[in-house]
């Protein structure tokens, strides 16, 4: 941008010329200066396209930048003319083509020779000479200045778009998990089904057993004993312990049933076209063959389990109902003792089924 300034300040100054008849040719002055303008908006469009990392392209511009100002400068009368003016502009599109280093040698040797070509050639002293060396050297100073400044303002603008386009990535992704998450209907240490998914499931069975005029049973299952095991042997084996565990648990029950993972030491099974005394069966039997089972590493620990039952229509028409019942019901089994299973319908007669 600053390099397609200077050569548009650079052409403007020659059109304006050629129209007073200054350059070139009096008697077609108007061609010239058409000529010019033309020749002017070029060199800036160039200057705006061709990249700074091309090499040719930087030494092409360059060597036409120092025939443009040293053809001025010999045509409009030497050291005396106003072209002279131009000679530390070839330090500004030197920096911005090389190297700081390479950009000074190469913009002093070229002002040095168009000055010194201009004053031995036509007219000027030596002392003229070195001035305006002295000039391109001080005009190179303060571009490289200006570059480096520019440059770390490029680099900032880089490095805070990259910050930003960074922090939009982690949110999207964040989006994502969330989203993820929020579909995800399996647990993934048991590979039964997660309460947000039963939750939907049994409000669908609600329905459909009120349509169909059915019973369904809703029973809670909890291990009494896994925060004694998890402190025993970890959360690793906890984990091969739920799993195996579950694993027992849909050996135990129907396709059509429907089991969950309710907590860290519950289970949530949903028992179709069952009422609360027939899915003592299932349940019954289940309880016994994990009470045979053990586990740990050593299979030395066996766990202790309680439950509770509650039915549809005769406990509750609706989900929130059958939950909290079945939440009570096993609250009245731990308080009985290890391995009882409480039916939500007994909760106010004198004890538990056992």
């Amino acid at each position: 941008m600053t390099v397609g300034l200077v050569r548009a300040c650079f052409g403007m100054v020659l059109v304006y010329l050629a129209f007073i008849g200054a350059l070139g040719n009096p008697a077609a002055r108007f061609e010239t200066s058409i000529l010019a303008l033309a020749a002017t908006m070029a060199a800036v469009a160039l200057s705006l396209f061709i990249p700074e990392r091309w090499a040719a392209g930087a030494w092409l511009f360059f060597i036409i930048d120092a025939a443009a100002v040293g053809a001025c400068v010999w045509f409009l009368g030497g050291l005396n003319s106003w072209a002279v003016y131009f000679i530390p502009l070839l330090a500004v599109s030197a920096v911005y083509r090389f190297a700081p280093d390479l950009s000074l040698a190469v913009s002093v040797a070229l002002a040095a020779g168009i000055v010194a070509f201009a004053s031995f050639a036509q007219q000027g002293t030596l002392y003229q000479a070195f001035m305006w060396a002295a000039i391109v050297m001080a005009v190179w100073a303060v571009s490289v200045q200006r570059f480096r400044v520019s440059q770390e303002e490029k680099y900032k603008m880089m490095y805070l778009d990259q910050e930003k386009a960074a922090s939009e990535l982690e949110k999207k992704i964040r989006e994502l998990e969330e989203k993820l998450q929020s579909h995800t209907i399996t647990d993934t240490v048991t590979g039964l089904k997660n309460f947000r998914y039963f939750r939907a499931r049994l409000e669908e069975e609600v329905a459909r057993a009120q349509r169909k005029n059915q019973v369904f049973s809703l029973a809670l299952m909890e291990i009494e004993d896994m925060p004694d095991f998890s402190k025993v042997y970890g959360e690793q084996e906890t984990r091969k312990a739920l799993a195996r565990l579950a694993a027992r648990l849909k050996d135990a029950f129907r396709n059509t049933d429907l089991l969950c993972r309710y907590s860290d030491t519950q289970f949530m099974m949903l028992l179709t076209e069952a009422d609360a005394k027939n899915s003592l069966v299932p349940i019954m039997r289940m309880r016994k063959n994990l009470e045979k089972t053990s586990f740990g590493p050593d299979n030395r620990f066996q766990f202790s389990y309680s439950f509770g039952i509650s039915c549809y229509p005769y406990d509750a028409r609706e989900a929130g109902g059958l939950l909290s019942l079945a939440s009570a019901s096993l609250r009245r089994s731990r308080q009985k003792g290890s391995g009882m299973i409480t039916l939500a319908s007994s909760l106010f007669k004198k004890g538990p089924v056992s």
